[in-house]
C-alpha cells in the first residue's frame, strides 16, 4: 500500500516469512529484498512502515481467548 502511495512499483520486492512456533512464544522471521529500482530513501520508508504496521503491532501483543456462550 505504501508503494502505491509513493507511486512506485512493488514488483521488485521479495518478502519471505517463516513461522517458528516455540513452546513459550511464536516468532515471525522475515526478510525483505529490494530490486535495484529502489533508492535508499524509499527502502528506509518501506522498512519504517513495516515496523509501524498495525497488524504487526497487534500480533506482537499478548493474545487471550474468551469463549462467549451467548450465541
Amino acid at each position: 500500500m505504501l508503494c502505491e502511495k509513493m507511486r512506485i512499483s512493488s514488483d521488485n520486492i521479495s518478502v519471505i516469512v517463516d513461522l517458528n512456533r516455540l513452546e513459550s512464544k511464536t516468532i515471525f522471521n522475515y526478510s525483505i529484498k529490494f530490486g535495484d529500482n529502489f533508492s535508499e530513501e524509499q527502502k528506509e520508508k518501506i522498512l519504517k512502515a513495516v515496523e509501524e504496521c498495525p497488524v504487526r503491532k497487534t500480533l506482537s501483543k499478548s493474545i487471550e481467548f474468551e469463549l462467549k456462550n451467548d450465541l
